[in-house]
């Protein structure tokens, strides 16, 4: 029975406090039992889950012996097969022979059915037909090994462009160990392609590509010099300054031959690398309206450029096609440049988002989305035609554009310290 002093709890406390000290005492003792030296303290617990992780480890690699000759099969429908159960594993399978099997996959096109279509057709509309190559695609992980990529892609340089939509690339390191490995200018060229979507860095010239400038191949030659612009820092200044001067020399003087279809490709490929070509890109752009593809391209590149200190220069250029009805076409693909290069608010920022809303309410989320991002501040009145055109555009729709139009405008009517009611979906949209 406890007194009422309490001292029938501190027994129970000090009980306690000791058995934390015992446990301590154990847990830092070595076998010989000698204090201060950690050791391993094993119960029945521990010794079940190691025999547990022992099964577990045994039943994935029996289970990845029999997926690794389906992923190889000439049958198209067994390789889906494993890439469909690959999908529900993780990347505990994902080992060099697992990479290996999925490399040439990438190369698949034809759609085919899901496991669950064909068993159930009923549900064949649950989801969009897809082809091995997607699935590979979604399933190929970044840490694949550098060696067996550009051993496949000189083997088969015709498969870069499934590799590069997969998401994989080769950084300068790999690609220095990979072009003396071949001296065909269709896998030395691919090899080059891959090194374009790798993050743009501060590296050291690699001398295999320099040399490659002076290649017989056209072709090996001009991704000899894109490469050379990627890997050597980008926008920022770098030891291999001297060695960027004949690259930057070759690619600035493209911009003058009318002749050359792939300037402007390539200065998408080149990401964050093309800043220093926007005097060029900006020029192209203020030229008459005339190739829908190649304006497209230059808006590509800027985008591709994004934040970086002179694409600020394209923002007014911009802003004027905004402006400009007859460049309509182009005015989603300029809103997306517009947000990849997150500039700080321009004057014209205001009056041509707002006049693009009420022109093409279309681009509402994005034009809106800008005005937010940049902390623009709208009046009353301003707020009031948004929130007319938000709610005319919810009459017809199923719901998802009218959520994220009314977060925007949310967004914004907060910023401007305004009310804004967001329709519901129990609010009646015939008003």
């Amino acid at each position: 029975m406890a007194r009422a002093d309490g001292s029938t709890g501190r027994g129970l406390a000090a009980a306690a406090g000791r058995g934390v000290l015992l446990a301590a005492a154990l847990l830092s003792t070595h076998a010989d039992g000698a204090p201060g030296r950690r050791t391993e303290y094993k119960t029945p617990a521990t010794e079940a889950y190691k025999s547990a992780d022992a099964r577990m480890n045994a039943a994935r690699a029996a289970y990845r012996s029999a997926l690794l000759p389906l992923l190889r099969s000439p049958d198209p429908y067994q390789r889906r097969l494993a890439l469909e159960r690959l999908q529900h594993v993780g990347g505990a399978l994902f080992d060099r022979d697992v990479q290996a099997a999925l490399l040439p996959i990438l190369e698949e096109t034809a759609l085919l059915p899901s496991e669950t279509c064909a068993r159930e057709p009923a549900r064949c509309g649950d989801a969009p037909a897809v082809s091995n190559g997607m699935l590979a695609a979604q399933l190929r992980r970044s840490d694949v090994s550098p060696e067996l990529l550009a051993a496949y892609i000189v083997a088969r340089p015709a498969a870069v462009d499934a590799v590069i939509a997969a998401g994989a690339s080769l950084n300068a390191p790999d690609l220095s160990k990979a072009l003396p490995t071949t001296n065909k200018p269709a896998a030395q060229a691919a090899l080059l392609r891959l090194t374009l979507p790798s993050p743009c860095g501060h590296s050291t010239a690699p001398p295999s590509v320099v040399a490659l400038q002076d290649s017989p191949d056209a072709a090996v030659r001009r991704l000899a010099t894109l490469a050379l612009l990627r890997v050597t820092g980008c926008h920022y200044p770098d030891p291999s300054a001297e060695v960027r001067k004949r690259p930057l020399a070759s690619v600035a003087a493209r911009f003058a031959d009318a002749t050359d279809r792939d300037v402007l490709a390539d200065c998408v490929r080149l990401g964050e690398g093309a800043e220093p070509f926007i005097p060029q890109l900006l020029a192209q752009l203020q030229l008459p309206p005339g190739n829908h593809e190649q304006r497209l391209l230059i808006l590509q590149a800027l985008a591709a450029v994004g934040q970086m200190t002179r694409a600020k220069q394209a923002i007014p250029h911009l802003y004027r096609m905004l402006l400009n009805r007859t460049q309509r076409p182009l005015h989603g693909a300029v809103l997306s440049t517009l947000h990849a290069m997150r500039p700080h608010r321009a004057p014209e920022t205001k009056p041509a988002l707002l006049a693009l809303i009420t022109a093409e309410p279309e681009l509402f989320t994005k034009a809106v989305g800008l005005l937010h991002g940049w902390g623009a501040r709208v009046t009353a009145a301003e707020l009031a035609r948004l929130d007319a055109t938000y709610r005319r555009g919810c009459l017809s729709d199923d719901g998802d554009v009218c959520g994220a139009q009314s977060r925007v405008l949310g967004y914004l009517a907060a910023d401007s310290k305004l009310a804004f009611h967001a329709l519901g979906r129990d609010d009646d949209r015939r008003e």
